[in-house]
């Protein structure tokens, strides 16, 4: 439109100043054709920068709805991780503990398993009470199985062999287990006799049962659900 608007003033001017020359009229019309060139230019280009933009858009979409889907995808993932994690650490776990013997410089090792269920004895050992399995290396010991009562008197097996420690591994049939007093004569703990009896079959068991002879509240049974099986060098 300003080229021919250009086109109409010039010689409409030219006629005002009476002026007929024809070379300044040339170049006035070259300007205008010029002038309208570049405008149609510009608006070409303005449409195809358009197109561009678009196609842009269309890329930039197609990497956010990737990036979302990624994003989701992993998300997914993480919850379900987290699920495991979380449902792992709800079942028991055999713990190592480990300490070092400073007069030797020698590692003591400790595998340790926590009963399932607890008992509630009468007073005063009320408020419930669990059993805890612990497998135990030292070199001057060597490997022991270590049952400890968090409340209540163990009786062990004495010199009448009796009070024995009654142990079933998964669907095996039960074991019988004599006992030794520790040398403190606690009765909150005991000591198995032939621990690598218990010891090999832990190393392959999921679920244990222990039944305990406890003063005046008869032989409960304390159930073990590890995660894994006992896992044992020594």
């Amino acid at each position: 439109m300003l080229s021919i608007a250009a086109c109409v003033f010039v010689p409409v001017r030219m006629k005002k100043n009476g002026k007929g020359k024809n070379s300044v009229q040339r170049i006035l019309i070259g300007l205008a054709v010029a002038l309208g060139i570049f405008i149609f230019m510009m608006i070409i280009m303005s449409i195809f920068k358009t197109d561009e933009e678009r196609a842009e858009e269309h890329i930039r979409d197609s990497i956010r709805n990737v990036e979302r889907k990624v994003k989701d995808s992993i998300a997914a993932e993480d919850a379900r991780i987290n699920d495991s994690i979380e449902m792992a650490m709800r079942l028991p776990h055999w713990t190592e503990r480990t300490s070092k013997d400073e007069m030797t410089d020698e590692t003591n090792v400790w595998m340790s398993l926590l009963s399932d269920n607890e008992y509630e004895f009468d007073f005063p050992y009320n408020g419930g009470s669990k059993l805890q399995i612990d497998v135990r290396y030292r070199k001057q010991d060597g490997t022991q199985v270590i049952l400890t009562l968090s409340k209540g008197q163990l009786q062990t097996t004495g010199f009448d062999n009796g009070h024995k420690v009654v142990v079933r591994f998964d669907e095996d049939a039960p074991m019988s287990f004599t006992t030794s007093e520790p040398s403190d004569y606690s009765t909150s703990y005991l000591f198995l006799n032939n621990p690598r009896k218990f010891i090999n079959r832990a190393k392959t068991a999921k679920k244990i049962k222990i039944q305990v002879p406890v003063f005046d509240e008869g032989q409960p049974v304390f159930e073990f659900s590890p995660a894994e099986p006992l896992v044992w060098n020594k």
